[in-house]
């Protein structure tokens, strides 16, 4: 990985041009016109516009030989290949091909950046755009409120800031929350200038996920915090604490097994109920609409045709076209080779982190691992996975391919 000369203007520099695209994939994240329209299209071009230019002002020489000498970013252009492969059996065929092309392009785009950027350089270019759409937001959702705070029934009162809903604003906090935990030598100028600045940054971030009202994304803060504690000790303490985890989610899973209950809407386990939003009712939808394609799937964006949403809504009176969990989109979608291929990329990346931990705590890198953590947990009820233009793949991304060597 080559670092940037230090020479390099601020303004030239291709730290702040990363972070230039990084704010522009913010924006197009949390932007989500209607389908099938004119602006939806300027999104996936402008988002194109964006990766591609990465490629050219990075150059693509060192693409090949990340591919060639890391075993992970082979891997993720596997799958990337695979779902643009799925566009010839998919039943979107078009709209399949454009995604696909895209998550192709953003990984692509991301590795170039692990090649010519340092791993310090890329948190730096990511923390600026978090940090300002998240502090844009707190000031909104205060002195705007009208615009800032949802109006809506089911979530009146609580925090969106400048995104559309409050789910968005909730991760894209926490998401800068554990960032901004980052060793001092890693964070930006901005940041580090003053210790009372940083607090107050933490502050506003974690007051927009409790105020976001988004259970995702509170979940996803404390499960980065926990592995920013595994990995900021040492290797006893590492190891003590991933044994220890180890045994409850042993436990868990057995407890699981014989208490869990699935009823309609709700999960009981242990006595405790939750409510999954009709997550559960999506989710056995399309379980039952797979017909006899679980091998390969239906193709990348190939099931929600407005046939299948028509059925839908016929039977329950209302439809919402996401299965709000990446693994089962990933199988429905990919199918059982397409979801290998993605447990494959997981655990890949989890071995990568704790046999590199040593590293990783040395170079003040300890949030890489948080935030790869939070993306798998966060795709259990949420969809992230196979979404070309979402800000938390491409970060999954980024920081996969830039965890520091032995």
């Amino acid at each position: 990985m080559t670092s940037l000369p230090k020479s390099d203007s601020l303004l030239f520099s291709k730290s702040y041009f990363c972070s230039i695209i990084f704010a522009t994939i913010v924006a197009i994240s949390v932007w989500i016109p209607q389908p099938s329209t004119f602006l939806h299209l300027v999104r996936y071009a402008l988002f194109a516009a964006a990766t591609s230019l990465v490629i050219v002002v990075l150059g693509p020489g060192g693409i090949a030989r990340t591919i060639r000498h890391n075993f992970l970013s082979q891997l993720l252009v596997l799958l990337a290949l695979y779902s643009l492969a799925s566009s010839l059996w998919s039943e979107s065929p078009l709209d399949a091909l454009l995604k696909s092309s895209l998550l192709l392009l953003s990984l692509l785009a991301c590795i170039s950046i692990s090649d010519r950027l340092s791993r310090a350089e890329i948190i730096a270019a990511i923390i600026m755009p978090l940090l300002i759409f998240v502090v844009l937001s707190a000031i909104v959702a205060v002195l705007f409120p009208s615009i800032g705070i949802e109006s809506s029934t089911d979530h009146a009162g609580k925090w969106k800031g400048i995104s559309p809903q409050k789910n968005a604003l909730g991760m894209t906090a926490s998401l800068l929350f554990i960032l901004l935990l980052s060793q001092r030598e890693v964070l930006p100028r901005i940041v580090n200038s003053h210790l009372s600045l940083r607090a107050l940054f933490l502050l506003t971030a974690g007051a927009c996920v409790v105020l976001s009202g988004s259970r995702g994304a509170l979940l996803d803060l404390l499960v980065g915090l926990l592995v920013v504690v595994i990995f900021r000790g040492g290797e006893r303490r590492r190891f003590f604490l991933v044994s220890l985890g180890l045994i409850i989610t042993t436990f868990l899973l057995l407890t699981a097994y014989f208490t869990l209950r699935l009823d309609g809407q709700t999960i009981s386990w242990l006595g405790i109920e939750a409510d999954t939003s009709n997550r559960l009712l999506i989710w056995n939808f399309g379980l039952d609409q797979l017909e006899g394609r679980e091998l390969f799937g239906v193709g990348m964006s190939g099931f929600w045709t407005e046939e299948r949403q028509a059925y839908f809504s016929t039977v329950n009176s209302w439809v919402l076209p996401n299965f709000h969990n990446g693994y089962m989109t990933a199988y429905v979608e990919l199918g059982i080779v397409g979801l290998a291929l993605v447990s494959l990329i997981i655990l890949t990346a989890i071995i990568k982190c704790f046999s590199r931990g040593k590293a990783i705590q040395s170079a003040g890198l300890w949030t890489t691992p948080a935030i790869l953590v939070m993306f798998l947990v966060h795709n259990f009820y949420e969809n992230n996975l196979v979404r070309s233009t979402d800000l938390f793949l491409i970060l999954f991304f980024a920081l996969s391919l830039s965890i520091p060597r032995k």
